[in-house]
């Protein structure tokens, strides 16, 4: 007769250890992949956040001469300009200022700041 070393025939002690190895690799694997990956999805809610709430105070924004009359205009279809040029170039590899994670969550954050300093 054949043994069978199926999982089914083994005794419970190495069940559970099999189980507890296999519990322990998969929390292993989930708390990687949200320390990597929970600050890129921060930074971009950040990032899409702030320009859409940007994008709201345009018509705030007062024309100082004449010659900038449609002002609120203008940098509306700049934003939208930057942003549809932008889309390319997330394919170029990240800056040297900004090669963790983290980094890029703290230039998002940055970027947010920098909205409200442009318009207070």
């Amino acid at each position: 007769s054949t043994t069978n070393t199926s999982t089914s025939t083994t005794n419970p002690i190495q069940r559970a250890r099999l189980l507890l190895s296999a519990m322990d690799s998969f929390v292993q694997r989930d708390q990687l992949f949200h320390s990597s990956v929970s600050p890129l999805c921060a930074a971009l809610f950040i990032t899409m956040w702030s320009s859409i709430f940007q994008a709201s105070f345009f018509a705030y924004v007062n024309a100082v001469s004449s010659e900038t009359k449609n002002l609120e205009q203008r940098l509306y279809f700049i934003r939208l300009i930057c942003d549809l040029v932008g889309r390319p170039l997330t394919f170029l590899p990240r800056p040297f200022f900004l090669q963790t994670n983290n980094e890029l969550l703290i230039a998002s954050i940055l970027r947010s700041l920098m909205l409200i300093v442009f318009f207070t």
